[in-house]
């Protein structure tokens, strides 16, 4: 990480900026819960190469995962649900009506 020297005041002497692989696990792990799990399950897989490859771990980035593996198979297992209702009703009924 790269280090910025501040010699305008004494008191701070070194400022070091917000790890770019922390950002992306943010954002990966905001997207994956309010609605777009695929979405924060592949950011949430690049904050964590990232960080895997800066030597450090990401709690960010794993929650991430977490939450986007798990909402991504729900949505599939209510869509394969909705499917499969709206196949048993053609099937009775002959048409969707």
């Amino acid at each position: 990480m790269a280090e910025i020297i501040n010699t305008s005041r004494p008191g701070l002497s070194k400022v070091t900026p917000t790890d770019p692989e922390y950002t992306v696990s943010l954002i990966g792990l905001v997207t994956s819960v309010t609605g777009q799990p695929v979405v924060g399950l592949v950011l949430s897989i690049i904050g964590l190469r990232q960080s895997k490859k800066a030597g450090r771990s990401n709690l960010l980035a794993l929650l991430g995962l977490i939450f986007g593996i798990f909402l991504t198979a729900l949505a599939f297992l209510f869509f394969a649900i909705y499917v499969a209702a709206l196949a048993i009703g053609i099937m009775h009924n002959g048409s969707i009506d």
